[in-house]
């Protein structure tokens, strides 16, 4: 923000300069007058108030409005954050619950007790792993954009839960990225879900653990609320 500060303080010296300026005619104007002639020192006068005074006025004015403009294009950019992390937030819970209702199965393991495991298919496992993957880089990327803009309030906050974030849907799309190949080859492919234990995690019942909810979900409440505050300021 080096130019921001540089153009005020340009513009606040015009100013000064001008006002300066028409002080000295105003406490100076009767010498002034018998030295330079009535004719002059009015058309002086009236180039001072008309040029000089304008142009002060008129160059205060301009930095208003573009202050304006500026704060309205940061406002614009936070909008535009808040409403993609909100789509990327409901999009990852979208997954998870796709995952449970679509690619989580149960069979009984051939052992004396006929124990019931849970697996996960392949196919719908994969497609869903491919969209959680976007949503880890759609909170990548407005992390990053959040963090381009250090000097605003809250930022490193906001960043600081957004990471939380990341660390929670990133191990289980690191996971998939290890774990993908290694899949059953009969039909329909498959793999216990304990071979998975960050898709497990992720999965699991948050009255039974609560990393969803303390990974997922409440760093992103709070880092919505401190955006909400930037956007609404």
């Amino acid at each position: 923000m080096r130019w921001k500060h540089a153009t005020s303080f340009m513009i606040a010296i015009a100013a000064l300069a001008a006002f300066s300026l028409a002080a000295l005619f105003a406490m100076n104007w009767r010498s002034l007058e018998s030295e330079i002639g009535p004719t002059v020192f009015r058309l002086a006068f009236q180039f001072l108030l008309f040029v000089i005074l304008g142009g002060g006025v008129s160059i205060i004015l301009r930095k208003f409005a573009f202050d304006r403009e500026v704060r309205e294009a940061q406002r614009s950019l936070r909008l535009t954050i808040y409403q993609n992390l909100v789509q990327a937030f409901h999009r990852g819970r979208s997954v998870r619950r796709l995952i449970r209702a679509r690619a989580l199965v149960f069979r009984e393991v051939d052992t004396p007790q006929d124990v019931e495991t849970r697996y996960i298919l392949k196919d719908p496992y994969d497609r869903q792993m491919v969209i959680l993957n976007e949503v880890l880089s759609d909170f990548e990327l407005h992390r990053h954009e959040i963090l381009a803009h250090k000097d605003e309030p809250n930022t490193a906050e906001i960043a600081r839960h957004l990471e939380i974030i990341e660390e929670f849907p990133g191990a289980v799309v690191r996971e998939y990225q290890n774990k993908l190949r290694h899949f059953s080859k009969e039909a329909p492919p498959s793999m216990p879900l304990p071979n998975l234990p960050s898709l497990e995690t992720f999965l699991y019942d948050v009255n039974k653990r609560p990393d969803f909810r303390t990974r997922f979900t409440e760093p992103f409440y709070n880092a919505l609320e401190l955006l909400r505050e930037m956007v609404v300021r």
